[in-house]
């Protein structure tokens, strides 16, 4: 079952979503969800992919720090290393 929020963090770190949900919903719509590859080295979509509105505000998921900030296949992507989720550390993208 989907929680309305995110499990905490790590020690002081609260995690949210970083896009709103629709008017009325607890979360965003999952446009696409996670599909591991069969082998940690193939390709696979290691992650969700969240519904927004064009010109709504992103927020980070949680408190982090920025590891990679720059353009991917001419689009911009923003990486954050969350605090407290261990070594590797978790990562958002954005």
């Amino acid at each position: 079952m989907a929680s309305s929020r995110p499990a905490a963090a790590g020690p002081g770190g609260e995690r949210s979503w970083p896009v709103d949900g629709a008017p009325g919903a607890v979360r965003p719509s999952v446009l696409r969800g996670w599909r591991p590859p069969p082998v940690p080295w193939a390709a696979g979509h290691r992650g969700v992919d969240l519904a927004a509105r064009p010109g709504e505000r992103v927020r980070a998921a949680a408190a982090g720090r920025v590891s990679f900030a720059g353009p991917v296949a001419g689009r911009g992507v923003l990486v954050i290393e969350l605090s407290g989720t261990g070594s590797p550390p978790a990562r958002t993208t954005y």
